[in-house]
């Protein structure tokens, strides 16, 4: 039986063998006296006990960390200076941040109290905003959905926003390739996102004959087949359907719609021009466009045509803003995230728990433990760290970069070679 325990002692010989069960096997064949009994080795297919039996050794099967915290430098140092100065927010990769992270900073000034939206339109994939120092909240990528604004209120006078923008990972196919990462545009004060899952209106049974000139009707004049839909439950499967909607625009409006869903092929039209054409590996169920051009003040129709839908939940989200809202003040953008010196690191709960927003103020911050590796005691197998419950971040081991990690698993360990 090829267990966990066993497949992490499989190692590649010669000519196609195999060696299962020691600790180790360097290249000049020397096979470690430790391990799972008994060894095995696989040659043309079949399999044999070697005769050596392993020294058995009873090591310490759990090392119990006891966690530190460290707050992030950048979120409270002032590196906004005209060494780090910008003339706009752009991609980190422009910015020579190809990888990981980085902070976008502005300061503003404010001639009276305000309470509306923070809106931020165009981020990949994640930030988080932080005003005067304290967690406003995270834009971009969300469990529900794009998240474009934020409530905020703030008295009259100086402020800083800070955006710390990260990079979930870039497509290898289809037209995600080069998609651009970070704050990609300014942030402002003003704007309203609206949730258009709901109240669309579904044609299925004339959508084949009828075609494109559907998405130039007007819904309340259809005889639909289904009425007040639900993208995000949507009990229909069949080989073409349409459904459309009608949004309200006011004059001097920018206009944002962003949808996301299976990889069918279709289109999406708005006022019965199509403005994308869509299939598995052109747009790849995520689709977001500057639709202000293609709308007019008053009622306008999106209109949206799936091939082969077979009920899988959509999601449509509108944002509405004007540019005069725009926040005005110089940027700064600085790469990475470093653990500050001071105050002194302060003893945390266990990692699990600590991760839980309720329990903490939710800004960035570090954690670290120390412990002590000894190969008589521990073996010198591979080291199986239980990163359970961990929602997003980045693994260090002894200064080594281990990767990110993004909502582990119960069962899932990160594998770390006892050498590290």
């Amino acid at each position: 039986l090829l267990t966990q325990s066993r497949a992490e002692r499989w190692w590649p010989l010669a000519a196609g063998s195999f060696l299962c069960g020691p600790d180790l096997v360097l290249d000049d064949g020397t096979i470690s006296e430790t391990g799972i009994a008994p060894f095995y080795e696989v040659r043309n297919a079949t399999c044999r006990v070697l005769k050596q039996s392993p020294r058995t050794t009873h090591y310490a099967s759990r090392i119990t960390l006891k966690w530190e915290t460290l707050p992030v430098a950048e979120l409270s140092s002032d590196w906004l200076n005209q060494q780090s100065a910008i003339h706009n927010p752009q991609s980190l990769e422009s910015l020579r941040c190809d990888l990981g992270y980085g902070w976008y900073a502005t300061r503003f000034d404010l001639d009276h109290a305000v309470d509306t939206n923070l809106v931020v339109p165009w981020i990949n994939d994640r930030g988080h905003v932080f005003i005067d120092g304290q967690r406003l909240g995270c834009v971009g990528v969300d469990v529900d959905g794009a998240r474009w604004t934020l409530p905020l209120k703030l008295e009259a006078g100086s402020h800083e926003v800070r955006v710390l923008a990260d990079n979930l990972g870039r497509f290898n196919y289809g037209a995600g390739v080069g998609e651009r990462k970070g704050l990609l545009d300014t942030v402002y004060l003003s704007g309203e996102q609206i949730d258009l899952n709901g109240g669309w209106s579904a044609l299925w049974q004339e959508a084949q004959f009828a075609g494109e000139a559907l998405a130039k009707a007007q819904p309340q004049y259809l005889r639909a087949d289904a009425r007040n839909v639900d993208l995000s439950n949507f009990a229909f499967q069949g080989a073409h359907v349409w459904l459309l909607r009608e949004i309200e625009v006011e004059a001097g409006e920018t206009v944002i719609l962003k949808i996301t869903g299976d990889r069918n092929p279709g289109a999406l039209c708005v006022n019965g021009t199509a403005i994308r054409r869509f299939s598995r590996h052109h747009g790849g169920g995520l689709m977001k466009h500057d639709i202000t051009p293609h709308v007019q003040p008053g009622v306008n129709v999106i209109a949206i045509h799936i091939e082969n839908y077979a009920g899988l939940p959509w999601n449509a989200q509108l944002l509405r803003y004007r540019a005069e809202t725009a926040l005005v003040g110089p940027w700064y953008f600085q790469s990475g995230v470093s653990a500050a010196t001071t105050p002194a690191p302060r003893p945390s709960t266990s990692l699990r728990f600590a991760q839980d927003a309720r329990t903490g103020e939710g800004a960035p911050r570090f954690y670290r433990a120390r412990f002590n590796y000894d190969p008589d005691q521990h073996g010198t197998a591979s080291f199986k760290f239980d990163a359970a419950g961990l929602r997003k971040g980045h693994l260090w081991l002894n200064g080594r970069s281990l990767g990110r990690y993004w909502q582990v698993g119960p069962q899932e360990f990160y594998k770390v070679p006892a050498s590290w």
